[in-house]
């Protein structure tokens, strides 16, 4: 009899694998593959930023209402929790696309690989423009702000630049030649005119202009504007005028004393008090003035407040207007000699281009091996170079 076979397990064979009697085999490699596929596989951690822990001033700005405004000190804080924000967001992306690029890597169909890769990079790239975008776009704004403000200040100067400068000029010319007009008719007397001119339309309409009534009307108002008019006290002008021409009074005997007061009494009741105080004090500059004792300059009142006021005023605004005429003549002169300066500026810099274009022509002649181009470029070089000179000493001595 032949003995029973035992089953056996046979040793490993190739690849490591095991053969068992039933005909079953079990790779290692395919147990190696598969857990290397499931590590590819493996999401990766995406750290994020925790808003309640690390952003206090993003969460408080969000839960306030949204009438309440950010302050200064809460725009600082939120800047920097926003650049902490930008920099999670970044390295997310940059993590998500390095595991795109390892499974696209790991793939064996290269059109799919490449139809992977494209998608991937499209994806980034489009993430990366619109950022892109963003920051040029606030880049720009604030720059185009910042130049437009800048330019007038920094700008060369122009002949409506200067244009400008004299019209200010001649405009402080004028500003000193102000004329004060003259004080017209007392309201009193204006309106004694308006009431006879009404008067004499109502007179007119009632076709009684020669009748005796309109007459004692006309005269009862002319004695009322005149009783208006009429001072009894002699104005402050003429009050100096008898103070000076009267004696000063002695200190020997009391008697002199009342002597002199009963004389300046006298004195003054004997002035025509009829007339107002105004018009005998305009009566007196007259005679002075025919006799030479006042000059035509003197005819202000002195009880005229506003005019002396507005005669202040009128010269600090001439000293004020003087001074800004010497800052303005002085300020044409220089933009004058700024735009000479202007004028050199430019002709050196059309001379620079020029030595530019000299040299490439030269380093391309010096390639071709052209000795007689090499040969004019130089000379042609040389002139602009002297009268680049001549030009840098012009503007030096401007």
């Amino acid at each position: 009899m032949k003995p029973k076979s035992v089953s056996k397990k046979d040793g490993p064979g190739k690849h490591g694998r095991e053969v068992y009697p039933n005909g079953k085999q079990k790779e290692g490699r395919s147990q190696s593959c598969e857990s290397q596929e499931a590590s590819l596989f493996n999401f990766p951690y995406l750290k994020s930023v925790d808003k309640s822990r690390d952003l206090h001033c993003f969460t408080m700005i969000l839960n306030r209402n949204k009438e309440d405004a950010v302050g200064m000190k809460d725009l600082d804080r939120l800047q920097s929790e926003l650049e902490q924000m930008l920099s999670a967001a970044a390295l997310r992306l940059r993590v998500l696309h390095n595991e795109l690029n390892n499974f696209s890597a790991t793939e064996g169909n290269r059109n799919e690989t490449s139809v992977i890769i494209n998608n991937n990079d499209n994806s980034s790239d489009v993430l990366c423009e619109k950022k892109k975008e963003k920051k040029k776009k606030i880049n720009n704004e604030l720059s185009n702000k910042f130049w437009a403000s800048v330019e007038p200040y920094v700008g060369d100067i122009t002949e409506e630049n200067i244009e400008d400068l004299e019209e200010l000029i001649q405009s402080c010319d004028n500003d000193m030649m102000i004329k004060i007009p003259p004080l017209g008719l007392h309201y009193t007397s204006r309106w004694a005119d308006e009431d006879l001119s009404e008067e004499k339309q109502s007179s007119a309409i009632r076709q009684t202009k020669n009748s005796p009534s309109s007459e004692s009307d006309s005269i009862s108002l002319i004695k009322r504007a005149s009783s208006l008019c009429s001072d009894r006290t002699p104005g402050p002008f003429v009050q100096r005028l008898v103070s000076a021409l009267m004696d000063e009074p002695s200190h020997n005997s009391f008697n002199s004393k009342l002597g002199d007061e009963n004389d300046s009494t006298l004195f003054l009741g004997k002035l025509p008090l009829y007339h107002t105080s105004s018009c005998f004090e305009r009566r007196i500059r007259r005679e002075l003035e025919v006799v030479g004792l006042l000059d035509n300059n003197d005819n202000s009142e002195d009880t005229d407040e506003i005019l002396t006021e507005i005669r202040k005023c009128h010269e600090e605004l001439k000293t004020v207007a003087i001074q800004n005429k010497e800052h303005l003549t002085r300020l044409v002169e220089e933009a004058k000699q700024e735009m000479k300066k202007q004028e050199i500026k430019k002709k050196i810099k059309a001379l620079d281009t020029q030595l530019i274009e000299i040299y490439r022509k030269i380093t391309a002649a010096k390639l071709k091996n052209k000795k007689t181009l090499q040969d004019k470029e130089r000379e042609q070089a040389w002139k602009t170079l002297k009268s680049r000179e001549m030009l840098l000493k012009a503007l030096e001595e401007v």
